[in-house]
């Protein structure tokens, strides 16, 4: 056997008898070749069986799809066990934050609570939301007029800063401040 693929070897490996049409087959399939003195290309037999075994062992457009699919699919699934991991610690964690929450809104509201609030006028506003939250069935909030952790300012928590205002209201203006 030959190191060089015989003629008839080479017009079945291309598909052409005319050397110049085997040489635009190889250059296309990228098989390695060299021209002869007489203008026929000749392929090393051993570079032909190495591209041959190298073609086997390269996967297919479909065999890379499904890989990747299946990549996909199992990061989508990794991915919802975290997701998953979180919301169980959320959860466990929920009444550890609502408490912490709680205590950081009360410490600003005694932060901001001046020793000359009357306290009794500060109650009374709070008890005509609770009673026009009963006798009209929506929700009502007192607000802080100015807010007691503004972005631009920070009020005191005293009767004349509050308001009785809906909850909806109270939501949209969260915790900003209008100047009129």
């Amino acid at each position: 056997m030959s190191m060089f693929l015989a003629p008839d070897e080479m017009a079945d490996l291309t598909g052409y008898k005319q050397a110049s049409k085997q040489i635009g087959q190889l250059k296309q399939q990228k098989i390695p070749f060299h021209i002869n003195a007489a203008g026929h290309p000749k392929v090393a037999r051993a570079v032909l069986e190495k591209n041959i075994v190298a073609k086997e062992r390269m996967p297919s457009e479909l065999e890379l799809w499904v890989e990747f699919e299946l990549k996909k699919r199992s990061n989508a699934q990794e991915n919802e066990k975290l997701k998953a991991a979180k919301r169980a610690q959320t959860a466990q964690n929920l009444p550890a934050l609502k408490r912490h929450h709680t205590a950081k809104r009360r410490a600003a509201f005694d932060q901001q609570l001046p020793i000359w609030a009357d306290l009794d006028a500060i109650r009374s506003v709070y008890q005509k939301a609770r009673n026009l939250t009963q006798t009209t069935g929506i929700q009502h909030h007192v607000d802080h007029i100015i807010p007691l952790n503004g972005k631009l300012v920070c009020g005191l928590h005293v009767h004349n800063n509050l308001q009785v205002i809906t909850a909806t209201e109270n939501v949209r203006k969260h915790n900003r401040y209008e100047v009129e």
